[in-house]
């Protein structure tokens, strides 16, 4: 349950429809087909969209066995990705405060989501020629964490 999107969403769906004994079937419309239940449920979306007043449901009102949070937010996403995330920005931090990088830049200087794409994206990030410098690099935060 708690690998897919929007799984307070789903778990409070499923609570509902076992309390009231509904028998659900989900059927899959092809994308911009002329359906007026599909075009009624689209004019709804795009009507909150452009809606200023936000509503979201307190964690009390959820239907879900467990919430979980962080920051006092509902995390309503794949946990591990969430986690992952996480100790990603942390490990992005710490290397950013290495003596090696202090003297370039502040780390407020730095544009996080840029450099994760960079480097998430860059098959020659970890290639043979830069073995040598991530050895080195693996040597320094070896000693900064002692």
């Amino acid at each position: 349950m708690l690998n897919e999107p929007n799984h307070l969403l789903w778990s409070s769906i499923r609570t509902i429809m076992l309390q009231k004994n509904l028998d659900v079937t989900l059927i899959k419309v092809p994308a911009h087909a002329d359906d007026p239940l599909n075009n009624h449920v689209d004019a709804l979306a795009k009507a909150a969209h452009t809606d200023s007043h936000l509503s979201s449901q307190p964690s009390s009102e959820l239907l879900a066995p467990c919430i979980l949070q962080f920051n006092c937010l509902p995390v309503d996403m794949n946990i591990r990705k969430f986690i992952r995330n996480i100790f990603d920005a942390k490990s992005l931090l710490t290397l950013a405060l290495l003596p090696r990088f202090n003297s370039y830049s502040l780390t407020s200087d730095i544009d996080w989501a840029c450099t994760k794409f960079c480097l998430n994206n860059n098959k020659q990030f970890v290639s043979h020629r830069n073995e040598t410098k991530a050895s080195s690099l693996q040597s320094e935060l070896a000693l900064s964490s002692m």
